[in-house]
């Protein structure tokens, strides 16, 4: 059954036995879980589906998964997440531009391209040392180790139609495309997935009109979690919709799968039992924000001109149908004997005029990561687009004409970032090896590098003053790259260039800005770690079996509780805790069951 917010009559309690806060992959993947099952299910979206957000302007208006006709600047404001822009880092994205309102949350956006008429993503699993305890990486470590995980991934896998389950390099090997050799090296050969984005679009919508024991309501935003004396227990879940009307579901057991910053925001403003929110008897949620990080580190001179042909192992490919690419990452042994942090490298071929860098060349040493110069120009140009002009901005210019040299560098960090994504092959775009005859006409590659981030608990998100539409507070971020980020991943990028030169693929240029990785992009829109897994409640918010300490009947389903976040996109790990939450609370169920027959 599938319902709209806005016709739900105000004051109805609906009641159900498990509620799950958002559509997206994470509650969509629960939802398949529990799908034909005795218990009854309230599959909770705040965003209509993707047909009724047709002809918004934009992503970023498409995001409020409203009306096509009801957009305008004014509401775009009103439904806006952030109460300001983030603080710390000023490449950090807003939040936003970090979540989609919309059924299939979001896989709406993924733009990698997995069949000529279909979008997809990109899925690998963490690697072992991800989970472990690290000496070198403060507040490291999750109370579940990878093995305890790897069942949920292969049910994953199958879910998101990401092809078999097997990351063995040789695994995917054919006569004439074979891994390059690693061997004592530090570097070793990784295996990368792809699946489709209509799994948690059509599909999972189909699926939902076949399940007759999951009811759907769209167009509805959970804005309260309501507990009981002690917060052991959530009884009432509020809901209001953009018509107005306020209603109420009362679940004997409740999972968030919302998205890591909506996740936040709802904990954070269900304060009836306490005034900091569910949750946050230690302070700890919002805390300890990470994300993947695009580090570009340089180009990799081949060292012959066949030397790119040994290397189509690691073009995008098909193998017995499925969608599959490989990335030359770092071994376990040279993480920890260099102490750094995880990373792996995406190559792609570039032609000899891709390789000149002119600015490069006259600016060898680069400019400071986080420069002043480039912070005033960035507000100044806020301040004019507001047409505001007065001594602060003043000011701002003369800073900005100061550091000169750090914005010119900035400028071409950006543009070659839009550039390399406009060029025939990048990160989401491969096909090289089939589609050259001459793979000579390439004697370079670009590398670039998806990093891990050290959880800081100042790295964090807090609620604002402002309210959105819905009088829900809107959210403030604050995120930075700390020393011990950039020393971590400029070890790594080091470690990279002795390993191509001892494998004997060529010279790996290193591009370092004083030192420093070239930061491409600080965000790859995996916002992870602000509700995080922990036994011991002063140190994460949930447990290992991802419910909120203290609050028995509540889940978080998001990559939130991630202690640390490896390199890999956190979809895939999402998923597996996702159908482990879907176990746990089948059993929780059947005990309830049967204690009512005692």
């Amino acid at each position: 059954m599938n319902y709209k917010g806005p016709a739900i009559p105000s004051g109805t309690i609906l009641q159900t036995d498990v509620c799950i806060i958002g559509a997206g992959p994470a509650g969509l993947a629960i939802a398949t879980e529990l799908a034909g099952g005795p218990h009854q299910v309230m599959l909770v979206e705040s965003g209509a589906f993707p047909a009724e957000t047709a002809g918004m302007r934009d992503e970023m208006s498409a995001a409020l998964g409203h009306g096509a006709d009801a957009w305008n600047f004014d509401q775009y404001q009103l439904l806006n997440l952030d109460d300001q822009l983030p603080t710390g880092d000023v490449s950090y994205p807003s939040a936003i531009q970090t979540h989609i309102r919309r059924f299939g949350g979001t896989s709406n956006s993924w733009g990698i391209r997995y069949t000529e008429s279909e979008t997809g993503v990109r899925y690998t699993t963490l690697d072992p040392i991800d989970f472990e305890k690290r000496d070198w990486v403060p507040s490291s470590g999750w109370p579940i180790t990878k093995s305890q995980l790897d069942p949920y991934y292969v049910r994953a896998h199958a879910f998101a139609g990401g092809g078999p389950c097997n990351y063995a390099p040789e695994n995917w090997s054919t006569p004439d495309c074979t891994p390059y050799p690693l061997e004592n090296t530090g570097m070793e050969t990784r295996i990368f997935h792809f699946g489709p984005s209509r799994t948690f679009l059509a599909d999972a919508k189909a699926m939902l009109e076949l399940a007759k024991n999951i009811t759907l309501i769209t167009e509805a935003t959970v804005t309260e979690l309501q507990t009981g004396p002690g917060c052991t227990a959530v009884t009432d879940i509020c809901v209001r919709t953009f018509a107005g009307n306020v209603f109420r579901i009362q679940p004997k057991i409740v999972i968030i799968a919302s998205g890591t910053i909506e996740a936040t925001r709802l904990l954070l403003c269900s304060r009836n039992s306490n005034p900091a929110g569910l949750g946050n008897q230690n302070d700890l949620v919002g805390r300890f924000l990470m994300d993947h990080q695009a580090v570009r580190s340089g180009l990799l001179r081949l060292a012959s001109l066949d030397t790119l042909s040994k290397l189509t192992f690691y073009d995008t490919r098909r193998v017995d149908g499925a969608l599959i690419t490989a990335k030359p990452v770092l071994t376990e042994e040279t993480l920890r004997k260099r102490r750094l942090l995880n990373t792996c490298a995406a190559i792609f071929p570039r032609r000899a005029g891709e390789s000149v860098n002119p600015l490069r060349k006259r600016f060898p040493r680069g400019p400071r990561h986080n420069s002043p110069a480039v912070s005033a120009s960035v507000a100044l140009i806020r301040s004019l687009r507001a047409r505001r002009l007065g001594p602060a901005q003043i000011g701002q210019a003369a800073v900005a004409c100061m550091g000169i040299v750090d914005i010119l560098y900035y400028r071409w960090r950006k543009n070659y970032g839009m550039y390399a994504r406009s060029a025939a092959y990048h990160l989401d775009s491969g096909g090289w090896s089939r589609n050259e005859s001459d793979l000579s006409l390439f004697p370079a590659m670009e590398v670039l590098h998806l990093t891990e981030q050290v959880p800081d608990r100042d790295n964090r998100i807090t609620l604002g003053t402002g309210l959105d539409a819905l009088t829900m507070p809107r959210v403030r971020q604050h995120w930075r790259l700390t020393e011990t980020d950039l020393q971590g991943v400029a070890g790594a990028l080091h470690a990279y260039k002795d390993g191509f030169a001892k494998a004997g693929i060529g010279e790996l240029d290193l591009e370092l800005n004083q030192g420093a990785p070239q930061v491409m992009y600080a965000s790859l829109h995996h916002p992870m770690g602000t509700t995080r897994m922990h036994d011991d409640p002063k140190q994460g918010v949930v447990d290992a079996r991802c419910r909120i300490h203290g609050t028995e009947n509540c889940y978080i389903a998001s990559a939130g509780v991630f202690p640390t976040g490896g390199y890999a996109n956190s979809t895939l790990t999402v998923l597996a805790l996702a159908i482990r939450i879907a176990d746990d609370v089948k059993a929780q169920l059947q005990k309830l069951q049967r204690e009512l027959f005692l």
